[in-house]
């Protein structure tokens, strides 16, 4: 719940009580809030979250979000939906849309570059 609220998103919460309280979207139903962005998965201690990935797409508190892929490997990375919901809330379009292992990359060899690293 609460890199959810972190990211601005705020697209989950605590509902009902006592023995019968936990994380969901308001009324169990898909949230018009949810990016796809899947933090609330990677941080959940129990696991508890469902996320599944398959053919293009991210479902996630019962909503389908379409995948973009890596500009320069091709594989699937994040929502479209979350990229449109970071762009607004820069202020400003993400140029280049790079997985986490081709960002590491091109990042590192730019460093290699400039500190002359072999």
């Amino acid at each position: 719940m609460k890199a959810c609220e972190e990211l601005g998103a705020n697209a989950i919460s605590t509902v009902c009580r006592g023995t019968g309280k936990k994380i969901s979207t308001p009324y169990d139903e898909p949230s018009l809030a949810c990016v796809g962005c899947g933090s609330c998965a990677a941080v959940c201690p129990t696991g508890a979250v469902g996320i599944e990935e398959k053919d293009g797409t991210r479902t996630i508190w019962g909503k389908t979000f379409e995948m973009l892929r890596c500009e320069k490997c091709g594989e699937y990375f994040a929502p479209r939906e979350y990229f449109e919901f970071m762009e607004k809330k820069l202020g400003q379009i993400i140029e280049n849309r790079y997985c986490s292992s081709c960002k590491k990359a091109i990042h590192g060899s730019k460093y290699r570059d400039i500190y002359g690293v072999k």
